[in-house]
């Protein structure tokens, strides 16, 4: 409850579009709003907020980057107050404290035309909002023609179209991008204002000037006081029209606390004591109540000084540098950094120059020497020119290279020992790590092969592991209803994990485990009730109580005997929809596949690629594409009926993108073969609902051809091979031992490749002779038709019986039985005989008693015989 009056405020925070947090776990929310430049008002300033939220850790949403929309209520109205980015979060016990920024941020990149030149302010405007993924709430409609783009970012791009129309820029309390002017009438009364709070910071501010253009071209309308801000797209006509709307508009600079007012926005004028005050600065607190501190600055008494853009400052950097260069040349030249320079005459004509590192000439000066004999050096005087010499022809003296080390920016040649050595030299002009070298002791080494190699070699040894569902990597639980969907207790989520060789592209088979980690878990843990594992196929036919992330571990041996593993994640997140609001979530797009793969002999798998639309309280609107992942969407526009072969109507629409059509249902379908994946192998796709914000995106790929690339690197190798031969071929003249070893280490080459080539042969033909055995040793058995009778070992006992017959006998440990058909009929145990069925044509003796058939029956002979 409010300590000043009966109010009672509320405060929620949506967390992704469905997460309510409610005042339960909500302790201290504080929003800042910024609306001013260096603690002055101006034009085109963009502005911006943060919050603070502290709060009970719930432990099941993810903080970090999430989207958060703050909603404050007064006696249950609800109004928004921003939607903010999260950018860092702390734990302090249970309580965890949120910091974020809006939107606005989002214009700090640099500014990439996506329209042509010249354009219009309000395309210009939609051109910034677009790339940088905003939301406009209402243009600015002006025609006024921009010739050309500046090298700068969107943020100030956006703040020169801005003041072009008297205008500052924010986020509003909905995350849209607005304009807005300095203006309001909305009064504070002074029993809201806490006591003491108010204070004047300075003299009563009046608007009687605007100053703007760039540093060389400053344009200024009215005198006196006012503002000033860049904008080099300025003109007067324009400013002097601003400055109308404005001229006369006085403001008090002051800072003061109160109850607060949700309705109270910064960069608004409010009116205090009956004086104007603009807020620059308002920081609003709901700790169980609600206030506000507000901040009006006092503008700097300086002169106006105009501001260099970007791109001028570049060009003052670079004009410096320029200027440096050239003096420090110029000085060289010149003997400022020490050096004599002479002019040689010939019968009072210049016939040459001279440069000494000494006043005179002396028998130890060093010079450079200049004339029509030619250009060299000398160390005693011009006595003699040994180290270097050229001729009017242009010929170098080769008798002063005989010996040394001929050097160049990134070359050593010992002529002497055949030595060479290229690469980047060190600080003290040495190249110690050479891409290319060559020494008779250490032999040929090239850098870039032997990067190669421990590329390829780690490239053989490495698996990737990717992930396919069977849906979106989405579940949606519709709480009023009480249902989810997709339904798993009815259709099981199957997540197909798929196994490739990274170096060959190859799928190869793979043993797999399975983890599971809930979205309030710290750790991995083992699969639950539900969730089963069949050839690899992780099942799950339970529905989900929160977001839950599973990991896949696959392992593979090779045939060296060494396991290389790999792994993959993918989470499953879970949507809870409820009556507070309508979001994106509640439409999503069925993918069966979200990559075309492509075999060897060019044919993609899927052929075609079906995406379906659902959607939950909300319709179909319309399909959209990017061919630059996202960064700009179009419509794709239904056209005319499909017709079959026979010419009859089909269920499905063509489009305007060759390959593409939509069914009656809405489904998309997506042919591999389409003209849109030629220049771009990505293309994404986005369904949208007819409700505001309803919508879901999927990315189609085609697979990437690592064969193309090893190949395209295979010759790149060749090519940098034929540089390189080149290059011994050029040195060959000066130096043969270079060739010589060269020549050594290809015939050490191709004798190590006829030794493998042999030991390689005699491995196929004993593996060919092992085949011919086993083959012989099979006809053998099949053709063995001698053996009738089988003695064998059964559960029962010992069998004898004969091959395919129906009587046999068993012999166990304390008993004998005779069989029929697996059946037994006789058994002999503990001194029993049970026999199943007895048929005695004439008699049966028991002892000394007869037992003897007539056609009545049978008599019994006691003690008799036969």
């Amino acid at each position: 409850m409010d300590m000043n009056d009966e109010r009672k405020i509320g405060m929620k925070i949506i967390f992704n579009g469905n997460r309510i947090t409610d005042e339960e776990d909500l302790m201290k929310v504080t929003i800042n709003e910024s609306a001013h430049q260096g603690n002055e008002p101006g034009l085109g300033v963009i502005c911006g907020s943060s919050v603070k939220i502290e709060m009970r850790d719930p432990g099941d949403i993810p903080f970090s980057k999430s989207e958060v929309k703050v909603l404050a209520g007064v006696n249950d109205e609800w109004q928004p107050m921003g939607v903010y980015v999260i950018t860092s979060y702390t734990h302090e016990g249970k309580k965890v404290i949120l910091e974020g920024y809006d939107h606005i941020t989002q214009l700090e990149k640099d500014y990439h035309p996506d329209i042509s030149y010249p354009s219009t302010v309000s395309m210009v405007i939609s051109d910034i909002v677009s790339q940088c993924q905003l939301t406009l709430k209402e243009n600015i409609t002006d025609d006024m023609v921009i010739e050309a783009p500046m090298e700068t970012t969107c943020r100030e791009m956006l703040s020169f179209m801005a003041s072009l129309n008297g205008k500052n820029v924010k986020c509003d309390r909905d995350g849209k991008i607005v304009f807005y002017a300095y203006e309001g009438d909305k009064e504070i009364d002074d029993d809201v204002i806490y006591q003491d709070s108010y204070k004047i910071t300075g003299e009563l501010q009046s608007i009687d000037s605007l100053t703007s253009g760039s540093e060389e071209n400053v344009i200024t309308a009215g005198s006196g006081k006012g503002m000033t801000f860049l904008n080099p797209y300025m003109n007067e006509e324009r400013l002097q029209s601003l400055l109308t709307s404005l001229k006369g508009f006085t403001y008090r600079p002051c800072s003061f606390r109160y109850r607060g007012d949700i309705s109270v926005q910064s960069g608004e004028v409010i009116r205090v004591h009956g004086e104007n005050v603009v807020i620059m600065d308002q920081t609003l607190t709901f700790d169980g109540g609600m206030s506000s501190v507000i901040e009006c600055y006092h503008q700097e008494e300086r002169e106006s000084v105009m501001q260099s853009s970007p791109t001028e400052k570049k060009l003052k950097k670079l004009y410096q540098t320029l200027l440096n260069s050239f003096k420090e040349t110029t000085e060289t030249l010149l003997g400022h950094k020490g050096g004599y320079y002479m002019i040689d005459q010939t019968d009072g004509y210049p016939s040459g120059w001279t440069i000494m590192n000494t006043p005179t000439l002396r028998d130890d000066t060093h010079l450079w020497r200049m004339n029509m004999g030619g250009f060299g050096y000398s160390e005693d005087g011009g006595k003699t020119f040994r180290n270097y010499a050229f001729d009017m022809s242009g010929r170098m003296n080769a008798n002063i290279i005989t010996t040394g080390i001929l050097q160049g920016d990134g070359f050593d040649l010992d002529l002497e020992s055949g030595d060479i050595r290229i690469g980047e030299r060190n600080k003290e002009g040495l190249i110690e790590s050479p891409v290319f070298s060559y020494s008779s002791e250490e032999g040929l080494h090239i850098e870039a092969f032997q990067t190669i190699e421990k590329d390829m070699e780690t490239l053989k040894n490495t698996i990737t592991t990717t992930l396919a569902l069977n849906y979106v990597n989405n579940q949606t639980h519709d709480e009023p209803r009480q249902s989810y969907y997709p339904d798993y207790t009815i259709h099981p989520l199957k997540i197909t994990p798929l196994t490739e060789d990274t170096f060959r592209n190859d799928v190869i088979s793979a043993s797999y485990t399975w983890k599971r980690k809930g979205q309030s878990e710290q750790e991995y843990s083992e699969l639950t009730e539900g969730e089963a594992v069949e050839d690899g196929v992780l099942l799950i036919s339970h529905n989900l109580e929160e977001s839950t992330e599973y990991k896949v571990y696959a392992s593979v041996i090779t045939d060296q005997g060494d396991t290389i593993e790999a792994e993959a994640s993918v989470c499953i997140t879970l949507s809870i929809i409820n009556e507070a609001e309508v979001n994106g979530e509640m439409c999503v797009i069925e993918a069966p596949s979200a990559i075309f793969r492509e075999d060897e002999e060019g044919n993609f798998s899927p052929s075609s690629i079906t995406l379906t639309p659902h959607f939950m309280a909300c319709g179909f609107d319309l399909w959209l594409y990017s061919s630059d992942l996202g960064h700009v969407y179009e419509i794709i526009e239904k056209g005319t009926v499909i017709k079959d072969e026979e010419g009859n109507d089909t269920d499905y629409f063509s489009t305007d993108i060759e390959g593409i059509s939509i069914s009656r249902d809405n489904e998309l379908f997506i042919e591999a073969s389409s003209p849109c994946f030629q220049k771009n192998t990505a293309i994404v796709f986005q369904l949208k609902a007819d409700r505001e914000g309803a919508s879901d995106t999927v990315t189609i790929s085609h697979q990437k051809d690592i064969t193309a690339k090893v190949s395209t690197l295979v010759s790149e190798v060749d090519q940098l091979t034929h540089n390189y031969t080149q290059v011994l071929q050029d040195i060959d003249g000066l130096q043969g031992s270079i060739t010589n070893r060269v020549e050594q280490i290809e015939q050490t080459y191709s004798k190590d490749k006829e030794t493998i080539n042999k030991q390689l042969s005699e491995v196929t033909q004993t593996a060919s002779t092992i085949e011919h055995q086993f083959t012989s040793i099979t006809e053998q058995l099949e053709n063995v038709e001698s053996i009738t009778t089988y003695i064998r070992q059964s559960g029962g006992g010992i069998e004898v019986g004969k091959k395919d017959a129906a009587i046999r006998t068993l012999m166990g440990a304390e008993y004998f039985a005779i069989l029929i058909n697996d059946e037994e009929v006789m058994q002999l145990k503990n001194d029993l005989l049970t026999i199943k069925r007895i048929m005695a044509l004439t008699g049966i003796d028991l002892g000394n008693n007869i037992l003897e058939a007539n056609d009545h029956g049978f008599r019994i002979k006691w003690g008799g015989e036969r």
